[in-house]
C-alpha cells in the first residue's frame, strides 16, 4: 500500500547523464539540502538474476556547499571535464557557467568560466 508523505516533496530534473567511456554515469541529487552533482558506477557485480549487486558509491563533484547546479551542459570526458550552470553562495538570482573535474578533484572549488558581472547567463558548449 502507498503511503503520502506530506512534509516533502522531490524535484525532477533530467541531469543523469551515462559516461560511455568507464562505466559511469553523472547525477544530481540534492541529498545534502542543494543540488550537486555525483558520479556513480554502472558496472554490475555478479552475473544472472540471481546476483546480487552493492549500491553504488557515489563521488561527489561539486559542494558541498551553498549553491545549486542548475543544468549540465557538456561532459568532455577526452579533458575529464563536466560544464554546468549554476548558481554561487549569496548569489542566488545570477547563473554562471562552471566546470568540475570528473574525478572530483575539485569539488569544493569548481572554476567559474563566466564573467563575474552579476546576471543571469546562458552558454553553448
Amino acid at each position: 500500500k502507498e503511503k503520502a508523505i506530506e512534509s516533502g516533496w522531490i524535484n525532477l530534473h533530467k541531469m543523469f547523464q551515462p559516461i560511455a567511456s568507464n562505466s559511469k554515469f553523472l547525477w544530481a541529487s540534492e541529498q545534502d539540502g542543494y543540488r550537486h552533482l555525483y558520479v556513480g558506477d554502472l558496472s554490475v557485480e555478479g552475473e544472472g538474476a540471481g546476483s546480487t549487486q552493492e549500491p553504488s558509491t557515489l563521488l561527489r563533484l561539486t559542494g558541498p556547499g551553498e549553491f545549486i547546479v542548475e543544468d549540465i551542459v557538456k561532459v568532455d570526458e577526452d579533458g575529464g571535464f563536466v560544464y554546468y550552470m549554476g548558481t554561487s553562495p549569496d548569489k542566488w538570482t545570477e547563473r554562471h557557467l562552471f566546470r568540475a573535474r570528473l574525478d572530483g578533484s575539485d569539488a569544493l572549488a569548481p572554476q567559474c568560466l563566466t564573467s563575474e558581472q552579476p546576471g543571469f547567463h546562458s552558454c553553448v558548449v
